[in-house]
């Protein structure tokens, strides 16, 4: 009586399973299927499911030989995925789990269509937001670039007959159009840069950077702006610090807080600090803008991080902007592990204070400045003959960057043009240039790498400094460049002096 009443409720609990349970032959007739097996496959009863063919039930009949292969050579297999078909004609997606014996077989099926319908959605869905990412990320990179070349015409030409132009009237107008060019392109860049926040997470690279030598290169074009306003610019740097970030992050979180201090500055100045701030075990560089401008109302501190949002706002707002820089600056500085703190009083002033992870010793600095060293001795071109002017390749489709990059130039290098890329590397290989300057977008065809690339291969090329001059500076832009075979990195718009400082650096020399 025991035995009987176990095995009704084995049968039970067989009947009742929520798997599909099974028993059939070699020959492909099911011999014992339970609910769950029926409903699996459409069946209307079990009867119907006995009588069924089994290969009726596969896409594929040699999959099912592929099985019983498996099956009678290991006895036994676990989680096999199979694609099966119900008598209804609708497909079922199956693992399966069995054993062979004495020429039988005893299985378990699980459904698991609804999954793998789940993770198909979920790998489209992933699919076109990758395709998103990568049209979105394509259309910035292409909007920067679009903006930045005409930018770095309208701006140098400016700067040029401002700098060249005797009459009073005309340097006038010319400064009008460069300041506001200068404007424009700030607005453009604030735009550009939170638009490429989002993707800009996944290219962070943290490296070490000599904070006094990165603010000292972010101070130069800030120097004349202040002058201009009468406003004094100083400096108060502790040395020996080096700080853990994306230089090219911190480069921009810095350069919109000096931009905000001295646009909110009408008399005094802005000085600019740097110090060691320790917490516990870890030491953290403060970077602090001081600022004599117009102060921010208490009212109005939690505001001046959020987007397109200033103290001042409306048709009768005081200053121009679009107020994306402080926000710009604010979350990539949490990006960096950092943060950004502000004091303020107003009428007398601001205080914005970054903090960012780093290091404050004499030995990382030492250390920083070999590694700096090394790259420089071995990237730099040595001239051998001082007394004549190097000769420059400029590798540029555009008439303007190109006529303005020979007007930069002129008087310290003789300079020739190549407008295309074939034309670039057939003068590369009949002349001995000291070194290029070479434009990444270049119309249909070869791009500035495949140039630099194939340059690189002429024999008397090899050490010849190439310099990517480009609009392309989103997020990775810059060493994706450097790695792909160019030497140095100058993005437009540029400036006649940023021009200048980096040949100086190239050529280690005294071109003046």
């Amino acid at each position: 009586m025991p035995l009987r009443k176990s095995e009704e409720n084995y049968r039970k609990l067989v009947d009742n399973a929520v798997y599909g349970i099974y028993k059939s032959n070699l020959s492909g007739q099911f011999l014992f299927l339970n609910q769950a097996m029926a409903m699996i496959f459409e069946f209307d009863s079990i009867e119907q499911g006995l009588s069924c063919p089994i290969e009726k039930l596969y896409y594929n009949p040699e999959k099912r030989k592929e099985l019983l292969t498996k099956l009678t050579r290991d006895g036994v297999i676990r989680d096999y995925d199979l694609e099966l078909i119900t008598v209804r004609g609708k497909k079922r997606n199956i693992l399966l789990s069995a054993f062979y014996d004495d020429g039988n077989i005893l299985g378990m099926m699980v459904d698991i269509t609804g999954r793998k319908k789940s993770e198909e959605e979920l790998i489209l869905a992933r699919k076109k937001a990758e395709e998103s990412d990568r049209l979105k990320t394509s259309l910035l990179a292409n909007m920067n670039h679009e903006f930045r070349t005409p930018m770095n015409a309208i701006l140098g030409f400016s700067d040029l007959i401002a700098g060249e132009s005797m009459e009073p009237e005309i340097v006038f107008f010319a400064r009008k159009i460069h300041n506001s060019g200068q404007r424009l392109m700030s607005t453009l860049k604030a735009i550009l840069d939170l638009a490429d926040l989002e993707s800009t997470k996944s290219k962070i690279r943290l490296v070490h950077v000599n904070v006094n030598r990165l603010l000292g290169t972010i101070l130069q074009p800030f120097y004349q702006v202040a002058s201009e306003k009468g406003l004094f610019l100083i400096t108060e740097f502790k040395e020996d610090l080096i700080s853990v970030a994306d230089e090219n992050l911190l480069n921009i979180i810095l350069h919109n807080l000096i931009d905000n201090a001295i646009k909110f500055t009408q008399s005094g100045g802005v000085t600019i600090e740097t110090d060691v701030d320790k917490s516990g075990d870890q030491h953290f560089i403060a970077i602090r803008i001081k600022d004599t401008g117009i102060g921010i109302r208490k009212e109005n501190l939690d505001t001046i991080f959020h987007e397109f949002r200033q103290a001042s706002e409306g048709y009768a707002r005081s200053y121009e902007g679009t107020g994306l820089g402080l926000s710009i600056a604010y979350r990539m500085s949490g990006m960096l592990n950092g943060k950004i703190t502000v004091e303020s009083e107003f009428g007398l002033g601001s205080i914005f204070t970054l903090l960012i992870p780093g290091n404050a010793g004499r030995n990382e600095l030492i250390e920083e400045r070999r590694n700096l060293s090394g790259s420089l001795v071995d990237k730099a071109f040595k001239i051998h003959k001082p007394d004549e002017l190097p000769i420059v390749l400029i590798v540029e489709d555009n008439n303007d960057n190109a006529e303005i990059l020979r007007l930069y130039l002129k008087g310290k290098f003789k300079t020739e043009r190549a407008p295309d890329a074939v034309t670039a590397i057939r003068m590369a290989a009949e002349n001995n240039f000291s070194c290029i300057l070479m434009d990444i977008n270049l119309g249909p065809g070869m791009d500035g790498l495949d140039v630099a690339s194939e340059i690189k291969k002429i024999d008397h090329y090899k050490q010849v400094p190439i310099v990517a001059i480009t609009g392309y500076t989103m997020a990775g832009d810059q060493e994706k460049l450097l790695e792909g075979g160019c030497d140095y990195y100058l993005g437009k718009p540029f400036s006649q002096q940023g021009l200048h400082d980096l040949m100086m650096k190239i050529f280690r020399s005294n071109l003046s």
